[in-house]
């Protein structure tokens, strides 16, 4: 059986990094005998441009007929309009949404060659190995009143953070059932002291706790955390957090530098068999952990761009490295 491939090239420098994995995608898959079938379709500035919209009907409809999605960075100077009704963004809120991703699972581990080219002293990362699982369909991203607006004194704007019970358990689950796996180690961020979602948040990772003794857990406020991921982010294993707090904490996370060993996000499970399907060694996932560990052994000594490009790192650059 074939796996169904979605290419989403998007904008910018999407198209080349997109380009340059599908051709290692395509020789991981042949040496190791999993049938790929692949489909491409168009999202974010150029999607606006060619159809009208961030993410056309029938891209999406080919997202939910795919076991996978390779995407690549959408946006751009052309499209940077923030007064405009449609963003390329939007497309990513889209797909999130639409498909229930609801988790953001950021494995992220320092690689020896790497570190020299890192801000932080070698013994500070040397041997990092954190999952950042980040809640990706809720949170101010997606709550609404979102808009700005004329006022009596003259212009305001307001954005809605909201999330509910069944949203925060089901990620939260997810990180402790994960944390269980790994090294029993799980850390929940919130903003606590200042906001009533955290709080809730709070509550509830308390809550779940009790039911997995076998996992140390403890509570961080957002600011601290960034803190303690740059002094000691040995001592992280598991950590689980809000929409935005997971987007800023991932990219500072990026920083070390470490590979990035793969990103998957969890669909919402409508049934016990989509729910067991999830980490089942039968799934569809089966052929994506293979595929993601075969590639990463075969990046042995990336090159550095000379020229500075926005991934940092090239494969098959053809520039001479620094």
């Amino acid at each position: 059986m074939a796996y169904k491939i979605l290419v989403l090239k998007g904008d910018g420098i999407g198209p080349e990094v997109v380009g340059e994995a599908l051709q290692v995608l395509k020789i991981i898959a042949r040496r190791s005998a999993v049938d790929l079938e692949f489909k491409e379709g168009m999202i974010g500035g150029h999607a606006m441009d060619t159809a009208g919209t961030p993410l056309p009907d029938e891209v999406l409809k080919l997202a939910q007929d795919s076991d996978a999605i390779l995407l690549g960075a959408v946006g751009g100077p052309k499209w940077d309009k923030p007064n405009a009704e449609q963003r390329p963004e939007q497309a990513l809120l889209g797909l999130r949404k639409a498909l229930g991703l609801f988790a953001n699972i950021r494995p992220v581990k320092t690689v020896k060659e790497l570190m020299a080219a890192s801000p932080l002293k070698a013994e500070v990362i040397s041997g990092v190995d954190v999952v950042i699982i980040r809640e990706l369909t809720g949170g101010i991203y997606y709550g609404k009143p979102s808009e700005k607006r004329a006022a009596k004194d003259g212009r305001e704007a307001v954005d809605t953070c909201f999330y509910t019970e069944a949203e925060i358990t089901r990620v939260l689950k997810y990180g402790f059932e994960l944390a269980r796996e790994r090294r029993q180690k799980l850390t929940s961020v919130d903003k606590a002291n200042v906001l009533a979602t955290s709080r809730l948040w709070r509550e509830i990772a308390t809550e779940l706790s009790a039911q997995f003794k076998d996992v140390a857990f403890e509570s961080q406020l957002v600011d601290s955390m960034a803190m303690h991921l740059i002094r000691r982010p040995k001592d992280f294993d598991v950590v689980v957090t809000e929409n935005m707090f997971g987007d800023i904490l991932t990219d500072e996370a990026s920083g070390w530098p470490a590979r990035w060993a793969c990103c998957r996000r969890l669909r919402s499970a409508r049934s016990s068999t989509a729910r067991a399907s999830a980490w089942d060694s039968t799934s569809r996932f089966t052929a994506a952990r293979r595929i993601s560990r075969a590639a990463t052994r075969r990046i042995r000594s990336p090159q550095f761009c000379r020229q500075g490009c926005c991934s940092s790192i090239r494969l098959g650059c053809d520039r001479k490295p620094s």
